[in-house]
């Protein structure tokens, strides 16, 4: 309701009720049901900024708290709890967003996931990441370990795809190894998969925001390697932006790093390994919602298996007959 406000410009919600109403009935319509956000985002056929897309009131961000060294989250709004009690903060689909402070090096960066709610055996998040170079199911423990920080949730308000797609996207992810030894902080990082499965935008506003410092690394060739350094990646030198040590994610730190000691003690350049030609997959400051999303459902596949079965269940979306509900 409060997008349809805001889109058509009615001065209450009582006024939107009637436009909610025949939108929910579009919905229905196959033109509609699979990308319903197409419909309803006024930018989604303009070249916009990723921020311009990824706003509200189509897509709420909330700071649900911060993770600190005792392993308790305080919520913004006060009180703590443990990281299982963080289910009730989050619905399935939600994409978590996690900054950490490297307490050795006094440097931030961030890295996502995808929230699924319980699909057994305590895994909660599907993420990607450059330690396990794949998409790995992980608990709410694991997804927070070594990480130190302020922690997010960025909810669609309208799906940008109808969310059994996303479950069935993410289950054919996860059972194909999809990008499987495939990990680029540049093109394929944390927050690619993340937007991919969620919205359908196969971008990464962090890289985007960085390109210039990234840009700056090209100066250390591929290929130059470190011994003794495994899951360290790229530490620029000529800039404020590295790569984090064996954590994982987009890993895209902002801060005072500036080069990395070797065991050894000698300053080193890890190995990059990565295609310098391309940033962002080619893609420039401003995107088009519907190309990506013809692009990202190009990419993923879909598979309906105990995975997806899982998300679906928790999920509260009905079959197309029946009445659609906005989040």
């Amino acid at each position: 309701m409060a997008a349809i406000k805001y889109k058509c410009g009615y001065r209450g919600l009582s006024g939107a009720s009637g436009k909610a109403n025949r939108i929910k009935n579009k919905l229905q319509n196959a033109s509609w049901y699979d990308t319903p956000m197409l419909k309803i985002h006024p930018k989604a056929k303009n070249w916009e900024y990723f921020s311009n897309l990824i706003t509200s009131p189509y897509v709420k961000n909330e700071e649900v708290g911060n993770w600190d060294s005792t392993h308790c989250v305080l919520f913004v709004y006060g009180g703590g709890t443990t990281p299982y009690a963080l289910d009730k903060h989050f619905k399935p689909l939600d994409i978590v967003k996690i900054k950490e402070a490297n307490k050795w090096f006094g440097t931030r960066y961030y890295h996502y996931g995808i929230y699924l709610g319980d699909v057994g055996n305590g895994k909660r998040i599907c993420h990607f990441t450059r330690e396990n170079n794949g998409v790995r199911l992980v608990s709410w423990e694991d997804f927070l370990k070594d990480r130190i920080g302020e922690l997010h949730r960025y909810h669609p308000m309208i799906p940008f795809k109808y969310p059994r797609r996303i479950a069935e996207q993410i289950a054919w992810a996860y059972s194909n190894k999809f990008r499987e030894d495939q990990y680029n902080l540049r093109n394929r990082n944390c927050a690619h998969f993340a937007n991919m499965c969620v919205y359908g935008i196969n971008y990464s506003e962090e890289i985007e925001d960085n390109k210039g410092a990234l840009a700056a690394s090209v100066g250390v060739p591929a290929g130059v390697a470190v011994g003794g350094m495994t899951g360290l990646s790229i530490w620029t030198v000529a800039s404020s932006i590295a790569l984090a040590p064996a954590t994982g994610g987009a890993s895209l730190f902002f801060g005072a790093a500036s080069a990395l000691l070797t065991t050894g003690g000698t300053i080193a350049a890890v190995e990059l390994g990565e295609e310098y030609d391309e940033i962002n997959n080619g893609k420039g400051s401003t995107i088009k919602l519907v190309n990506e999303m013809s692009e990202s459902n190009g990419k993923l596949g879909e598979k309906d298996d105990w995975l997806s079965e899982r998300i679906k269940a928790n999920i509260e979306v009905p079959p197309k007959q029946h009445e659609w509900i906005v989040w």
